[in-house]
């Protein structure tokens, strides 16, 4: 399994879900194996800054959406400009870890911003 595997909602009710699994960066997409199901594709996604809070526990919808809230409250008092949406990052397997020590991730992409 690789980590981290991002989760995002696609459409406003959940109905559509993107996962993205990391590959490392030594790897070029035209040297990857063509996947086997129309529903899967290969790109390459360019970085860029996103403001995270982390937690534990099993990563419900409910518990997703709270965490978005809180940070994406704590960006705007901050005066960062998030992106709409968020992405969920999932680092452990959920068929082989007890709940309370998943460990989890929300990220929001910020604009306008840079570490200069």
């Amino acid at each position: 399994m690789t980590t981290p595997v991002f989760t995002q909602a696609v459409d406003a009710d959940f109905s559509k879900v993107s996962i993205q699994i990391v590959l490392p960066s030594d790897k070029e997409t035209k040297n990857l194996p063509n996947p086997n199901q129309e529903t899967v594709s290969l790109r390459k996604v360019e970085g860029g800054i996103a403001a995270v809070i982390k937690f534990s526990g099993k990563p419900t919808e409910d518990s997703v959406g709270e965490k978005e809230k809180i940070l994406r409250s704590n960006i705007i008092k901050d005066g960062l400009k998030p992106q709409p949406g968020c992405l969920l990052a999932r680092y452990n397997d959920p068929g082989r870890t007890w709940s309370f020590i998943m460990r989890n991730e929300v990220l929001i992409w910020l604009d306008d911003f840079s570490l200069d």
